[in-house]
């Protein structure tokens, strides 16, 4: 499965791990996923870690498909914040793609872009409620 995920009941937070080649079928199965998942409460945090990511593959012209699934996930599960860990150059700008995505499609969703855990810590910790 090209992306995996952890919920961390405790902290409401969901771990998510891409891999490989990542395509939108993919990550729109993953939010479907994600809004399906009786274990997952209102208000999560998701933490996605983008390392073993080798290549993303869709075109922006898909961004609207990702997008709807994402608000359908945020419509059932109220995610509060979204953390997008990209350690080397092209992790960080995927993310920063996917953070443009999400301001223009979800304006107000609370989205850091970052470059390691301790970063996503304090992202976290320094988010609005």
């Amino acid at each position: 499965m090209p992306i995996e995920y952890d919920y961390d009941k405790k902290l409401n937070t969901v771990y998510t791990y891409p891999s490989g080649n990542v395509s939108t079928t993919d990550i729109v199965t993953y939010f479907k996923n994600i809004a399906g998942d009786d274990r997952i409460s209102n208000g999560f945090i998701e933490v996605v870690y983008f390392g073993r990511v080798k290549d993303f593959i869709f075109s922006s012209d898909q961004a609207a498909n990702i997008a709807m699934a994402f608000n359908e996930v945020r419509e059932k599960k109220g995610v509060s914040s979204t953390v997008f860990i990209g350690t080397s150059e092209m992790q960080y700008g995927i993310g920063r793609m996917f953070q443009a995505f999400i301001d223009f499609y979800c304006p107000g969703h609370d989205v850091h872009v970052v470059r390691n855990e301790e970063e996503a810590r304090k992202a976290i910790e320094e988010r609005d409620d």
